[in-house]
């Protein structure tokens, strides 16, 4: 409805004080009159008096003018929108009594309730209305007007009253003035003119009457009369005619419109009435040829009752003929008072009308006292109820969408054995997920399949159904499921043929009854089948055994897993696993059983291979309703894998010393097959290139493989003195007896696990203060710096190197006071290969005339010796320490030692026949002095032993000496000097004295003796004495 402007006046518009005859009362339920004719609105139309303006009527969109210059009258729909602009009367009276009053711009749209409509004052009264004279008020009617006169006491302009009480009264009204003075007033409506005030009056202390116009709102039955006043403004006191302004020679003065609702107490009012009602079938499509309805609509009856609960104080009753119709006549009520009707006994089959209906003793209508009354055909609403569920227990089972139900419906009143053959209609419709999870469905078109029309319930469009006679029977199971051991259930009992019944009757309240129930229960029966598994290698094919699996269940549904003897398992919940678990025996297979799963989707799991097998991926199957599923699963061999890690046997060193040492390999092995093996051990030694490698060890012993995994271990000695800073690898191989195809080799060249590296130690060793390698033995302390070149070691390890002093001749340690001359140097190697310096500080006079050798080790953090340099024979780790030898020569006679000789000269040789030089570089050549001595200072180094002494010159008259003296050491050297001491013993030359011949006979005698002297000697041995 279009929302219309309304400027309410409480009644009575200013132009109905203009009419003649003021006191006369029109009454607006009295039959309207044009032409002298009693004229009533045709049915659902609405009578329109239209005077002195022209209005819009808009009706069902379509706007048409109605001119009312003249007047006139005609008769617009129920319904239609009247427009009209600046109107000063405008009421609408309606069906019950009631009225509504507007002036202004008025928009308004009629309706049910709407009788007639007046603008303007309406069609002229001598042609629209019959009057009636009327001196009495208990003759008062809703919609009578009338006019007079009141008087009030407060009425000076100066106070701006807003409220003023009536203290007298004229006109109709006066006959209850009792109730009017002094208890009814009227207020201002238009702020900002004065109040009522008369000024003739006011001056001479007389009472001012003021002219009102009232309108009847309300009359109860009970005589109470309820009256919109409306004191209109600027009129002169005590005339009709408009006042101009202030006038104090006329005494006028313009007062405000003002307004009040008066309650007067009239007689109580009676009215002749009747009651008529017209039924009607609410759902005739539901009702046609169908004996469980009556098929008219006689029979049904209404109570008329005063009591608006329609409970107490029955008038009457009224019964319908076979058109649905009755009346009630000749009833007497008060002027006002409602009846109330409802209906109490319904047709056949039909529901009784809820609704009470009022009847109004004022309706204006002709047919204002009609009941128009539909009765509904009793259905069931509800309809259908079906709820699906699994045979199997499970929270979430396979979705049982999509199961088709085949219901019947009979009209009449049937059981099974003696429906008809042909149902009066036919519908196929399927189940759905409710949001509470479970699978439903009914009597709707988004549920329906196929088959004729849905009876509907017309005032909701609700499928429903009529009385008669229902069967439901599934026809099509959902996916996953079979039609073949499905159940119905109802209210705890089992339907044992699958085909539900039910009838829906009306008792004897004629209400809806349902007999056999229309809520029903179908447990489905689960597809269900088996499946086999074989497990094989992937390669071969070779059966296997051992593998152990689980069951997935790849659907969005529960399943029940059942054993051998149809009895329930598990739940396996939807995407998850199952508990059971099943095992390949020799063969590689697991036979399953009969209505083991659900069809479905499912996959098999190992959960762990056979030894040395790979676990195999899901294996995804099916399984069908009464079939038997196979499923292989292949499984992949785990290739064999040979690591290695090779070191110093009993250290663990990745690094090793030249020289002799003990190098373990060990071999860590997976994943190969059990059995006999040939087991291969190389060493190589690795060169510039791969070609220039050399092997240094190998070695093939057999072995028994006696699980998967494991460790083989070798031990080899090596003598790695000529490969330092070389690395050395470790090749392996397993090659099988069985099969010599099959094994595993790890021969990887530049695998660090599996090389070790020989380090090497290199030295120089030199005096600290010059550099070379002769050290002065007469010094107390010296230092030499021993340089040990290092290749192999680890770059950012630390390690320590250790120097020993050797002396050559004897190989072993130098000892100063029993302690063996070491110094150890701690150092980090920053690169492979580096150096670092070992100095050595001691009293060289303590191992003067020595070779001294220095000894280096190579010791990682944790003490394990990773190089070594112990070469006796290796120069560059050598130095002299020298001696001072103070050489003194004494020269004798032979025959007289006391008789030293003067003049011999003496020569120092070395070991080569060269000429010795002295301290100062000169050869050591000396002569005897007058007392037979020659002294020579000389440095010696071990270089200088094998030197001797030689005559070279005899003194004058002696023979010179052939034999060399050797020079040695006395070993009591004293700060590095030793002195040495030598006598050399010259014969003098005999010369014969000149013609002295010599004498045979002596000589011979001489020899004589001398043999003599010998045997005896000779005998004196051989004898043992």
């Amino acid at each position: 409805m279009n929302k219309f402007i309304k400027k309410l006046f409480t009644v009575a518009m200013t132009l109905s004080m203009t009419m003649p005859n003021l006191l006369s009362v029109v009454h607006a339920y009295e039959p309207l009159e044009y032409g002298k004719a009693e004229q009533q609105a045709s049915d659902g139309n609405v009578l329109l008096d239209v005077k002195g303006t022209d209005v819009t009527v808009e009706t069902s969109g379509s706007e048409q003018t109605v001119s009312g210059n003249d007047g006139t009258r005609q008769e617009i729909a129920k319904g239609s929108i009247i427009k009209a602009t600046g109107v000063t009367y405008f009421v609408a009276f309606h069906k019950d009594g009631s009225y509504e009053t507007f002036t202004g711009d008025v928009e308004y749209q009629t309706n049910e309730n709407t009788a007639y409509v007046s603008i303007v004052g309406g069609v002229s009264q001598t042609h629209s209305r019959k009057k009636r004279s009327t001196g009495d008020v208990n003759s008062l009617a809703v919609g009578d007007t009338f006019s007079g006169t009141f008087g009030t006491s407060n009425t000076n302009p100066d106070v701006g009253s807003q409220t003023f009480y009536v203290d007298a009264v004229t006109g109709l009204l006066a006959q209850v003035s009792d109730q009017i003075i002094g208890s009814q007033y009227v207020t201002c409506a238009e702020p900002g003119y004065v109040g009522l005030t008369n000024i003739n009056a006011w001056s001479l202390g007389r009472k001012a009457e003021y002219i009102y116009n009232a309108t009847v709102t309300s009359v109860a039955p009970d005589g109470t009369v309820t009256m919109s006043i409306d004191v209109p403004r600027y009129l002169k006191p005590g005339t009709n005619e408009e006042a101009t302004g202030w006038n104090l020679a006329l005494g006028t003065v313009p007062y405000q419109r003002c307004v009040g609702t008066w309650t007067i107490k009239t007689a109580p009012r009676a009215v002749q009435m009747y009651v008529r009602v017209e039924k009607s079938n609410g759902n005739p499509d539901i009702t046609k040829n169908n004996q469980c309805y009556a098929q008219d609509l006689s029979g049904a009856v209404y109570g008329v009752f005063r009591d608006s609960t329609a409970t107490t104080s029955k008038v009457g009753e009224i019964t319908t003929d076979a058109n649905g119709v009755g009346a009630l006549t000749n009833i007497t009520v008060n002027a006002g008072e409602n009846l109330y009707v409802k209906e109490l006994k319904a047709p056949k089959g039909f529901a009784l009308d809820p609704k009470i209906y009022t009847v109004s003793s004022l309706a204006t209508a002709a047919d204002g006292w009609y009941v128009r009354s539909t009765d509904m055909p009793m259905n069931d609403p509800v309809a259908i109820k079906l709820t699906k569920k699994s045979a199997d227990k499970v929270e979430n089972p396979a979705s049982l969408e999509g199961a088709e139900f085949t219901v019947k419906y009979y009209a009449g009143q049937y059981t099974k054995e003696t429906l008809p053959e042909q149902a009066t209609r036919t519908w196929v419709i399927k189940t759905v997920k409710n949001a509470s999870g479970k699978y439903v469905t009914g009597l709707r078109n988004e549920w329906k399949v196929s088959g004729d029309d849905f009876y509907v319930e017309p005032t909701t469009g609700i499928p429903t159904l009529p009385l008669g006679t229902i069967t439901i029977e599934e026809t099509k199971a959902p996916e996953g499921y079979t039609l073949a051991n499905k159940t119905l259930n109802h209210g705890g009992n089992e339907i044992t043929d699958g085909v539900a019944l039910f009838n829906i009757e009306s008792n004897d309240q004629n209400i809806p009854q349902l007999v056999g129930g229309n809520e029903y229960t179908i447990e489905e029966g689960v597809s269900r089948g088996q499946f086999n598994t074989t497990k094989v290698d992937s390669k071969t094919g070779k059966a296997l055994e051992g593998a152990k699996f689980k069951i997935v269940n790849k659907n969005n549904y529960d399943v029940v897993l059942k054993n051998e003897n149809d009895e329930d398992l598990e739940v396996i919940p939807a995407g998850g696993e199952s508990n059971f678990t099943f095992t390949s025996d020799k063969n590689g297979a697991f036979t399953g059983w009969t209505n083991m799963l659900q069809a479905g989707n499912y996959a098999v799991r190992e959960i762990e291979a056979p030894k040395n097998y790979h676990t195999a991926e899901d294996v995804e199957f099916a399984i069908e309703h009464g079939k038997t599923t196979d499923v292989t699963v292949s499984d992949k061999e785990k290739e064999p894998k040979l690591g290695t890690h090779a070191h110093e046997f009993g250290t663990g060193s990745k690094l090793v010393k030249e020289g002799q040492v003990k190098l373990e390999d060990v071999a860590n092995y997976e994943n190969v097959r059990l059995g006999q093996y040939n087991y291969i051990t190389t060493l190589v030694a690795k060169g510039a290139t791969e070609a220039e490698d050399e092997v240094i060890y190998n070695n093939t012993q057999l072995v028994d493989i006696t699980d998967y995994n494991g460790e083989l271990k070798t031990v080899v000695d090596v003598d790695t003195t000529k490969y330092g800073d070389k690395e050395l690898v470790f090749y392996e191989e397993l090659v099988s007896i069985e099969n010599p195809e099959y094994g595993v080799a790890h021969k990887v060249r530049e695998d660090k696990d599996q090389t070790v590296k020989v380090t090497k130690i290199r030295t120089t060793i030199k005096d600290k203060v010059d550099g070379d390698n002769i050290i002065d033995g007469t010094k107390t302390e010296q230092t030499v710096i021993d340089t040990i070149s290092y290749f192999g070691l680890e770059v950012g390890k630390k390690y320590t190197a250790t120097g020993t002093l050797m002396n050559k001749a004897t190989g072993l340690p130098i000892l100063v006071d029993g302690q063996p001359i070491t110094n150890t140097v701690e150092f980090t190697a920053t690169e492979t290969n580096g150096k670092v310096e070992v100095p050595f500080t001691f009293n060289a006079t303590l191992v003067a005339g020595r070779r001294i050798v220095a000894f280096e080790s190579v010791k990682d953090e944790n003490g394990i010796e990773v190089g070594i340099h112990a070469d006796i024979e290796d120069m560059s780790q050598t130095f002299d320490v020298t001696m001072k030898l103070k050489l003194q020569i004494a020269k004798a006679d032979k025959d007289n030692i006391k008789h030293f000789l003067k003049g011999a000269e003496f020569t120092l040789f070395n070991k080569d026949g060269s000429v010795y030089k002295d301290i100062n570089g000169k050869d050591a050549i000396g002569v005897t002095n007058e007392n037979g001595e020659v002294e020579m200072n000389v440095v010696y180094t071990v270089d200088n032993e094998g030197a001797y002494v030689m005559e070279t010159k005899a003194p004058e008259g002696y023979e010179i000496s052939t034999e060399k003296y050797p020079v040695k050491l006395t070993g009591k050297d004293t700060l590095g000097v030793d002195l040495i001491k030598i006598t050399v013993l010259d014969e003098a030359i005999i010369i014969p004295p000149t013609g002295v011949e010599t004498n045979p006979i002596l000589w011979l005698g001489l020899s004589f003796v001398a043999l003599a002297g010998v045997g005896m000697v000779l005998f004196l041995k051989k004898n043992g004495k």
